[in-house]
């Protein structure tokens, strides 16, 4: 397995994100994408490529381009995207298409299943698509995982627990649930700061 970014950057305004790569999203060739994945395929015998966009299905045209040159391509190998897939940016014709390219497990990055938490967040994320999308990825066969935050300032305990009731109500196979890093440079380490949570 070897990783690979066909982009950096993320246009979402997440309060908890460290935000390394910024908010504009700088999209690398994609002939040298392919090419890079092609020559680590010969050099390395590869099983599987692991995409580490912070947002590969932000510019929708420019995933399925992807998609289509790898199943062009079918170079016998898996994919695998653990983070950058919006739960709710993307669609059947979409995963039909990454399934199809060799993908077998998808990651989402829901953070919350609390509306109000998601809002204070910023997150901007439908929990109902979210669901569906979860939904139709688990019976195309893909393994699906999620992502979940706790801690954000001003969540309560009734708010944690809706938010794991929600992972819980999906099909998932997996769930990293993990507790806010109010990173340096972000919004929510000013909130912190602002109410003096931080602890020398």
């Amino acid at each position: 397995v070897l990783p690979v970014m066909g982009s950096r950057g993320c246009p979402n305004s997440c309060t908890f994100c460290c935000r390394v790569m910024g908010y504009k999203i700088r999209y690398r060739n994609t002939k040298s994408l392919l090419k890079e994945i092609e020559a680590m395929v010969q050099k390395y015998d590869l099983d599987e490529v692991y995409f580490e966009d912070d947002n590969f299905t932000a510019n929708k045209e420019r995933a399925h381009a992807i998609l289509d040159s790898l199943i062009e391509r079918n170079l016998g190998i898996y994919i695998k995207f653990a983070n950058g897939v919006r739960a709710d940016g993307v669609d059947f014709d979409l995963l039909k298409k990454m399934k199809k390219a060799g993908c077998y497990s998808i990651s989402f990055g829901i953070e919350s299943g609390s509306p109000r938490v998601l809002k204070m967040m910023r997150k901007n994320l439908s929990l109902e698509r979210s669901r569906e999308n979860v939904r139709t990825a688990k019976s195309m066969g893909f393994l699906v995982g999620a992502n979940c935050i706790i801690g954000y300032p001003g969540e309560t305990i009734e708010d944690i627990q809706e938010s794991l009731d929600f992972f819980m109500s999906l099909d998932l196979d997996s769930m990293a649930v993990v507790n806010l890093v109010p990173f340096p440079g972000t919004e929510v380490r000013r909130i912190c700061e602002e109410k003096g949570y931080l602890t020398p």
